[in-house]
Parts: C-alpha cells; sequence; structure tokens
C-alpha cells in the first residue's frame, strides 16, 4: 500500500469515526441536564468578560457582584456534571476534540500526499499580492490563492497550502494565459472524458485550442470543431 492508500485510509477511517461521535453528541443535547449544562457554559463566558470589564474600570461593587454569580454559576455546573448524561458529553466533547485534531491532521497529509504525487497541470486565472498570478490544478484542485500573504493571519488550510509551495517544487506545467477558472474546469473535463490518460502536453494542446473556439469563435463554432479534438462524437 502506497503512502496515499495509507493517507486516504486513514482519512476516511477517522472521518467516520468523527461523525459517529457527533452523531452520539447530537443525542444528547436536548437532554434538560445537558441543555441547561450549556446555558450554564454561555453564562458563564458572558460572567467571565462583564467581571473583566468591572474590574478594568475598577468598578469594585459591579466586579464582586459577578464574582458571586461566577461562583453560583459553578456550583451548579458541578453538580450537573455528576448527571450520567452530562458526564457523557463532557467525556464525548472530549473525544471529538482529539478527533477532530487528528481528522485535520489525516486530511491534510492525504490531500498533501496527492498534491505532491500529482503530475500538476495549472491554470492562470487571477493574481494575488504583488500581481502575482493565482494558479489552480485541473487535475488535483491545488490552488495558489491565499486569503493572505501574511501567514500569522492565515487560516489552516491557506497555511497548509502555504506550507506546500513553500517547502516542495510541485512539478508539472502551467497553460500559457489567464483563464476563467469555471470555463478552464469544464473544458478540461470534456478532454479527459474522452482521453482519460492523455499527458499534460496534449492535453494543454487541445483545452488552447478548445478555449480559442469558445472565446473567439463562440460556442456554436466549438461545436462544429469539438469532434476534431476527439470531445465530441
Amino acid at each position: 500500500m502506497g503512502n496515499i492508500e495509507r493517507a486516504k485510509e486513514l482519512y476516511i477511517d477517522l472521518k467516520k469515526r468523527l461523525e459517529a461521535n457527533k452523531d452520539k453528541v447530537y443525542e444528547l443535547v436536548d437532554d434538560p441536564f445537558v441543555s441547561k449544562y450549556l446555558e450554564l457554559i454561555d453564562e458563564k463566558e458572558n460572567l467571565s468578560l462583564k467581571l473583566k470589564i468591572a474590574k478594568y474600570q475598577n468598578e469594585l461593587e459591579s466586579s464582586r457582584y459577578y464574582e458571586k454569580l461566577l461562583s453560583e454559576n459553578g456550583i451548579m455546573m458541578s453538580e450537573l456534571r455528576k448527571k450520567a448524561k452530562v458526564s457523557k458529553y463532557i467525556k464525548l466533547m472530549k473525544e471529538q476534540e482529539v478527533l477532530d485534531y487528528k481528522f485535520k491532521k489525516a486530511k491534510f497529509d492525504y490531500e498533501k500526499n496527492i498534491y505532491l504525487n500529482c503530475d500538476h497541470l495549472f491554470v492562470r486565472y487571477g493574481n494575488g499580492d504583488n500581481n502575482k498570478p493565482v494558479c489552480h490544478c485541473l487535475k488535483c484542485g491545488f490552488d495558489t490563492k491565499l486569503k493572505s500573504s501574511d501567514r500569522f493571519v492565515m487560516d489552516s488550510d491557506d497555511y497548509q497550502r502555504y506550507r506546500i509551495m513553500k517547502d516542495n517544487n510541485l512539478r508539472g506545467m502551467i497553460i500559457g494565459g489567464y483563464t476563467n477558472l469555471e470555463l478552464a474546469k469544464k473544458i478540461y473535463q470534456g478532454i479527459i472524458k474522452k482521453h482519460p490518460d492523455i499527458s499534460n502536453e496534449i492535453a494543454t494542446k487541445y483545452f488552447m485550442v478548445a478555449k480559442y473556439f469558445i472565446l473567439k469563435k463562440g460556442k456554436e463554432n466549438y461545436n462544429k470543431h469539438a469532434k476534431h479534438l476527439g470531445l465530441k462524437k
């Protein structure tokens, strides 16, 4: 079993376990004790914020008031934790957090293996920071677009793509010129539907001809010439 197959197997297994755990959690949230426990969690966050503001503003009376409410909140939460379903809910949520972390890592490892083993066929469809071309692989879906070029404010998906681009040389080629991404996907899907084992070089030639007839000559003319590409019978 290769790296991609192993990564895929782990990814699928964790996805199933994560979904199964979520179903168990959803079954518990309507329980009155669990529902009350969740209300107290929200109340605790709200009271903690109000206490922080009161202390910042040196409001001693308000601070004591919110501290008293927080203490009462804590006592009620402590009592509810003794309930069987609340205890089960807390346990499931801890498991959920662990599974979610493992799932995200497995998903990244799986996608990374696909991206690094793909002989990319990139199409340029826009510009990013500093007018740098933004590309999308028509074969595996890897996209170079980042919501932010600042790695300190990137979300997890962007940061993962950033690391893949930074740490690896992605092999493949880029189709010349800028193309609408949805149009590019439709053209490429038409090509591989008729020629599933086509090389990047030949696919690029078919792609450029198809794009020319669509953009320059119109869809009607494209349909007339598509059979020469093997895209239509």
